[in-house]
């Protein structure tokens, strides 16, 4: 399990889904009885952590999928992930507008994302203006995101993260306005560059299927695609514990002889 960034969901990790079926002989009855109460378990944990909703990365073929739907878990998007094994091939970057991500580009990152997501895909992942703010590591001895954006006189047409790899592959995002299928190519190849310039061996990406120009461009570029996922989602409800009176409001009741109880019965 692991705890989305920014938001209170949480995500059910791949490998633990991948154990299931590796164990129990892809998928027998008693397979999906095991996964139907492990997920109950799950969603039981974390509606009393407050958690508001839990997400799933499933392949697309996977036999258990049947598992996850009846548990209550609704596809929402669909993933598909390329990568790039060898960097030896030299690629030209020239992305005209391409800069460092600032503090300032949260907001307009967000709009960005909004004119090129589904609305689906949006209302699953709930995401705010908040969560593309950049963020700074309290330790110095973790690795550092480093996140670029694309500008031009109309605003910010697309956007590139670019996470440190294990065993020298790095992982990247990028995203695009629609329609900017050349930006795509460019973001591409300017990726490929930052890898090799920082010593990686391989590249890969996971990328939304609706997201056809930088799919395109990363076949163009070289990449393969390696899997296919189907990111499901749960809602959990959420109860709204009422908060205790903070110590002024309590000095304030005290002075005026009213007890907090009194107090919220007379509002």
């Amino acid at each position: 399990m692991a705890r989305q960034s920014g938001r209170e969901q949480w995500e059910i990790m791949h490998l633990a889904i991948a154990g299931v079926e590796a164990h129990t002989h892809s998928g027998t009855d008693s397979a999906h009885a095991w996964l139907l109460r492990l997920l109950d378990e799950v969603c039981r944990l974390a509606g009393a952590r407050r958690i508001s909703g839990i997400i799933a990365r499933v392949p697309d073929e996977s036999c258990l999928l049947a598992s996850f739907h009846q548990a209550g878990f609704t596809a929402t998007l669909e993933e598909v992930t390329y990568a790039q094994a060898s960097l030896l091939v030299a690629t030209a970057a020239d992305v005209p507008g391409l800069r460092k991500q600032e503090k300032r580009d949260a907001w307009p990152l967000h709009q960005l994302y909004l004119r090129s997501t589904p609305q689906i895909v949006q209302m699953s992942e709930g995401r705010t203006a908040r969560d593309w703010q950049v963020k700074r590591s309290s330790s110095r001895f973790s690795f550092q995101v480093k996140r670029w954006v694309v500008e031009d006189r109309e605003g910010l047409t697309g956007w590139l993260s670019e996470y440190p790899g294990r065993r020298g592959k790095m992982r990247v995002q990028i995203g695009v306005a629609p329609g900017n299928a050349k930006l795509a190519q460019g973001l591409v190849a300017t990726a490929q560059k930052h890898a090799r310039e920082s010593g990686n061996t391989g590249i890969w990406s996971r990328v939304p299927a609706h997201a056809t120009d930088v799919r395109q461009a990363l076949e163009d570029g070289g990449f393969v695609e390696t899997d296919r996922d189907v990111v499901l989602k749960r809602s959990l409800a959420v109860r709204v514990r009422a908060s205790a009176p903070d110590r002024e409001a309590k000095r304030r009741m005290a002075r005026s002889g009213l007890t907090a109880t009194q107090s919220r019965a007379w509002r």
